[in-house]
């Protein structure tokens, strides 16, 4: 399937120890995430769509972080997430067309698209750095939160 994702990556210092972090990763996520891959230093997850993504409410759904990778490396913890904007992009882009081709007060159109986009964003982004609080609880190093890349396809987690 053809999708247009941005990459983020979320990642906080720690001075736990690297078996108690896999654990803690294991535990914290293993209520609504599948673990699809798990070796020492990586828990590749998807979200379990038996727990009812679709029937969940709108809000939780802008919220949920679908799949990603945990990493975990010396005093280091990573967790990198994809964000699909393939439809957001297309809703847009008809809005604009419809703008220029059709009637100029369709532009108004993509305002709420690109608004609901930007909001997901950065829901996702305090998702991710919930994530990563719960499973390094005791720690007192800041989470950072960096955009990557855009890809047209997903690279193997």
């Amino acid at each position: 399937m053809f999708e247009l994702n941005l990459k983020y990556e979320t990642s906080q210092q720690t001075d736990i120890e690297q078996s108690v972090l896999m654990d803690n990763i294991f535990n914290y996520i293993k209520k609504e995430y599948q673990i699809l891959e798990r070796t020492d230093h990586k828990i590749v997850v998807t979200f379990n769509t038996g727990s009812g993504l679709l029937w969940m409410s709108r809000s939780k759904q802008t919220r949920t972080i679908k799949d990603g990778r945990f990493d975990v490396g010396e005093a280091k913890i990573t967790f990198t997430y994809y964000l699909d904007i393939l439809p957001d992009i297309i809703f847009i882009s008809i809005g604009i067309l419809l703008g220029v081709f059709a009637d100029s007060r369709a532009f108004m159109l993509p305002i709420l698209p690109t608004v609901m986009l930007i909001f997901r964003i950065r829901a996702l982004r305090t998702s991710s750095r919930d994530i990563l609080w719960g499973i390094t609880s005791n720690s007192t190093q800041p989470i950072t939160t960096k955009f990557k890349s855009i890809r047209f396809d997903r690279e193997k987690v």
